[in-house]
């Protein structure tokens, strides 16, 4: 059975009713709401993992149309990794950026060159964007694993470009991470770089990742924890988290213990396991 279906099925009966058809719209909802809640806390003391992230080399693109002083183009080669990338359009000595405003692909600055329709432009993906599992970015990152890069913040990043129509085409040395915001999608991170990078590099970071997120009691997810710890540990804190819907029938100290007792275990359990020890050398 998958997952968020079994334990739909493990909450009905302290909600008085045996199948799904006879749960209430409300009551399914929270219950959707406490399984969320509770894989946020479990995973909220930042489950980290190794990542990757793709720099792609330069590319020529070619702009459909630029009108001067407006920031508004036409782009029919516009593939989403290359939102928030640096565009060096032929006829404006200036960096540029592709942004989104509202859902709309646009520059971040007026174009300052002539009005043209099918401009050569060099695209640098001097950013990279995260995606959604990657809760927050940490310290060592490095691009092929053989040249480090510091975090900085986001204003010294800005810093790099004081002086000068356009930053220097290398290997980068530093990273900022900035937010990604849209009226029209989610908010994401993006990972942005103090030069223009001059070919592709694999970018290594250590991050937090994000709990699993169930929207529907159809995801088909067979287990949303590790180590097939949904028995013993997720259903018991669901339920315990369900225990204050007006729906519950159950005994509310009962399933509040067993709570205590399965987060103390994921406590115990949850990590990579690992055991340092010392070893003689003489052995």
């Amino acid at each position: 059975m998958a997952a968020a279906d079994d334990i739909r099925t493990y909450l009905m009966p302290y909600a008085g009713v045996t199948t799904a058809a006879r749960l209430p719209a409300g009551t399914s909802a929270r219950m959707l709401t406490d399984l969320n809640a509770v894989l946020q806390q479990l995973f909220g003391g930042g489950q980290q993992e190794r990542k990757t992230l793709l720099v792609r080399a330069p590319t020529t693109i070619t702009i459909d149309n630029v009108t001067s002083e407006s920031t508004a183009i036409t782009f029919t080669g516009y593939a989403a990794s290359m939102l928030g990338c640096t565009a060096l359009i032929t006829g404006d000595a200036r960096e540029n950026r592709l942004v989104k405003s509202s859902g709309t692909l646009a520059l971040e600055n007026a174009y300052l060159g002539p009005t043209g329709t099918n401009v050569s432009a060099t695209l640098h993906y001097d950013c990279v964007t995260a995606d959604s599992s990657i809760a927050k970015i940490y310290e060592p990152m490095s691009l092929d694993r053989k040249w480090a890069l510091t975090l900085v913040d986001r204003s010294v990043i800005d810093q790099c470009r004081w002086g000068m129509d356009r930053r220097q085409i290398m290997r980068p040395l530093r990273a900022a991470i900035e937010k990604s915001l849209d009226a029209s999608a989610g908010p994401g991170r993006r990972i942005v770089f103090d030069t223009l990078p001059d070919q592709a590099y694999i970018l290594h970071f250590m991050a937090d990742v994000r709990p699993p997120a169930v929207t529907s009691f159809d995801d088909t997810r067979t287990n949303l924890l590790p180590d097939d710890l949904d028995d013993s540990i997720l259903k018991p804190l669901v339920l315990a988290a369900f225990s204050t819907h007006p729906d519950f029938t159950g005994d509310f100290n009962q399933v509040q213990s067993k709570a205590q007792i399965a987060w103390a275990q994921w406590e115990m359990l949850k990590g990579e396991g690992l055991a340092r020890r010392s070893v003689s050398l003489m052995d």
